[in-house]
């Protein structure tokens, strides 16, 4: 039955009244509380820079009391790093999206099934002249209801595009297996650099003690008239110049410290000792094996093991599918579909039914982009391996460097070593000359430092030594292999917030 227009008006302009008054209320409720949170940017700032501060020092400070106060090795740094590592982290974020494109792609290949439902509701009953007659032939509300199910037959562009996806996740995990290479390299470097800077502050201690023990004999020498003033005056210039060279020298070993800590991502400014374990073999043979290969040799291994060129090769791959792909978008695509109807119109005969048939897409004119999209695939293609090439040298000459770098390396280690081993000799007949009273002890305390600072040197020169055969392995892909200990957990996990 009809309810006519005037009754209709009263009631949408109520309805209307209403839903206007409720989109103000929440519009105004959102602004407000829009205009609540808003920050300047230097707020935005000082509370990032105050969370990020405090999370960072407190997980740090609760590793280190884990450790209660014994020094780091190489290894658990390591560990620690391969944990924390931000670099790291992004690499298996991106090899993770990876997967989700791939499994993104794969879904072409499944149907797609989609559901529609429709509810129309009629102010008027739906009349039609028949002559001299008005007949209803709808009633006044319809539910329909539609389900669409299309699986896709023959679609080349989908495939290949599934092929390229699984491909960019085997670039994205040989790219996170190389990141994870590198970030132990980085690790050691600014391990032994740290070391090292250890090593000058401990020779500069003892020549700075030597200096000082010097300047009072010296000084007891210039009150007894053997001594000019201006000779004292010219060691106490020494002295104050070898006490500028240690606080730089400590400053130095604070800084590397801090480099250590960057990497490892904890707070740069933490108090931390450092332990040499694990970082130089206990047996060295020589000459090494190694060194006694010819380069070439090495330089085939490289080419053959680093994972930069696998990813290259990968990437060659993707490549030429795109070329492929991008011919294939000349293809039609077939699909199979199936649709299912049903309404609640009683004056429909047939209130459900199936419907079921092939559809073909073929582009037939697109303003030339499929041209050009062959012809940019085909130049993308040529690029990636001249990229590949590019990177092969650039690997051959890291190579070579490390393997030269390796050898200079060693022959400063043994030169380092005879020269520890010459300054214990020296103290050994300094000590028998003071004994038999044709030596000064100033000549012996002379002696001791320069066997301090030799045995030091040649502590250095064992962990440089130690770091270029790091860096050769890497050049030439071994390091995965030559590890003692691999991917293990550091004593007391990290939680990252």
């Amino acid at each position: 039955m009809s309810r006519g227009w005037p009754g209709l008006d009263r009631a949408s302009a109520v309805v209307a009244v209403e839903v206007v008054r409720a989109l103000a209320i929440a519009g105004g409720v959102l602004l407000l509380g829009s205009g609540c949170r808003s920050a300047s940017p230097e707020s935005v700032r000082v509370a990032h820079q105050q969370q990020w501060q405090g999370n960072l020092e407190r997980e740090t400070r609760e590793w280190l009391e884990q450790r209660a106060g014994r020094p780091l090795t190489v290894e658990e740094c390591r560990a620690v790093a391969r944990q924390r590592a931000l670099s790291l982290t992004i690499a298996r974020l991106n090899e993770r999206l990876a997967r989700v494109q791939e499994a993104t792609a794969f879904s072409a290949f499944l149907p797609t099934v989609e559901y529609e439902f429709t509810r129309t509701s009629l102010s008027e009953p739906p009349l039609r002249r028949f002559g001299t007659q008005t007949i209803v032939f709808q009633d006044e509300t319809v539910r329909n209801q539609t389900i669409r199910i299309v699986q896709p037959v023959f679609a080349p562009s989908a495939w290949l595009m599934y092929v390229t996806a699984r491909r960019g996740t085997q670039i994205q995990r040989l790219v996170r297996e190389r990141a994870e290479e590198w970030l132990d390299l980085q690790v050691a470097q600014r391990f032994v650099q740290a070391l090292v800077a250890e090593d000058r502050v401990a020779v500069l201690e003892r020549y700075l003690e030597a200096v000082r023990r010097a300047r009072a004999d010296l000084e007891a020498m210039t009150r007894e008239g053997y001594r000019t003033p201006a000779d004292l005056a010219r060691w106490r210039a020494q002295e104050r110049a070898a006490e500028a060279d240690l606080g730089q020298a400590r400053r130095a070993a604070d800084l590397a410290k801090m480099r250590l800590l960057e990497v490892m991502n904890l707070w740069p400014l933490a108090e931390v000792t450092l332990s040499p374990e694990g970082l130089e073999p206990s047996v060295q043979p020589t000459p090494r094996p190694e060194l006694s290969r010819p380069v070439e040799e090495w330089i085939v291994e490289a080419l053959r093991r680093r994972k930069e060129l696998f990813a290259s090769d990968r990437e060659i791959e993707l490549r030429r599918n795109e070329w492929i792909r991008a011919v294939a978008l000349f293809l039609p695509n077939l699909y199979a579909f199936a649709n299912y109807y049903t309404t609640s119109d009683s004056f429909v005969v047939n209130d459900e039914y199936w419907a079921t048939g092939w559809q073909a897409a073929l582009s037939l004119f697109s303003g030339f982009r499929n041209v050009q999209a062959v012809r940019s695939a085909r130049l993308q293609y040529h690029q990636a391996q001249d990229e590949r090439n590019e990177r092969a040298l650039a690997i051959m000459l890291q190579v070579l460097e490390a393997w030269r770098g390796w050898q200079d390396a060693e022959q400063r280690r043994e030169a380092a070593e005879l020269a520890a081993e010459a300054a214990r000799a020296d103290v050994a007949r300094v000590r028998a000359a003071v004994e038999q009273g044709t030596a000064a002890t100033g000549e012996l305390l002379q002696a001791l430092a320069a066997e301090s600072a030799a045995v030091v040197e040649a502590r250095t020169a064992r962990r440089l030594a130690a770091l270029a055969q790091w860096v050769f392995e890497d050049s030439v892909g071994l390091r995965s292999e030559r590890r003692q200990e691999k991917d293990h957990e550091p004593e007391g996990n990290i939680s990252r917030s």
